[in-house]
């Protein structure tokens, strides 16, 4: 099977980090034409709904981002760490019959 389409279908590569943003343009505009329209029925609320909207937005897709930033460095960090085998051996490992409270 094509590596690409391998990476896809297994989520191995992530895709929405790629399309957040013409996802944030699409709905920069919804938000400015409807703030702009609500103008028209209440000039303060549609004000006050397009400062709103256009910063909720923004703060939303960069947490969007912010989460697949922290999931690509956490699997750095998992790829460059080699797996370890317990020094400890399960004759050693406390029961839970040994909790002393």
């Amino acid at each position: 099977m094509n590596n690409t389409l391998r990476q896809w279908l297994e989520f191995d590569e992530m895709i929405t980090p790629k399309i957040i943003k013409v996802i944030y343009w699409i709905f920069l505009v919804i938000t400015i034409v409807g703030g702009v329209t609500g103008m028209f029925a209440n000039f303060f609320a549609g004000c006050i709904g397009l400062v709103f909207g256009v910063i909720g937005l923004r703060v939303g897709c960069e947490m969007v981002i912010l989460m697949f930033n922290i999931y690509k460095q956490l699997k750095k960090i998992a790829d460059a760490v080699p797996e370890k085998t317990s020094d400890v051996s399960e004759a050693e490992m406390p029961s839970p019959s040994d909790n002393h409270i």
